[in-house]
């Protein structure tokens, strides 16, 4: 994902989870918080954007291939 500033251009890493099951992505969001990644829900997708959530999800799960 970007983001512009006045400054110029930045990145940053983000997950998202998207599954059509609602009872999978509960699943996923009980997980989620039980170790601590804040997350948010919208429709169908799960979405991980807070830098220390990231860096959690990056310790744990790893870059997508």
């Amino acid at each position: 994902m970007r983001i512009r500033e006045p400054t110029g251009k930045y990145e940053y890493l983000s997950y998202c989870f998207d599954n059509h099951s609602a009872d999978i992505r509960s699943l996923f969001l009980d997980t989620c918080r039980r170790v601590g990644v804040a997350c948010r829900s919208s429709g169908m997708s799960v979405r991980i954007y807070r830098r220390d959530s990231v860096a959690l999800m990056l310790e744990q799960v790893g870059l997508k291939s």
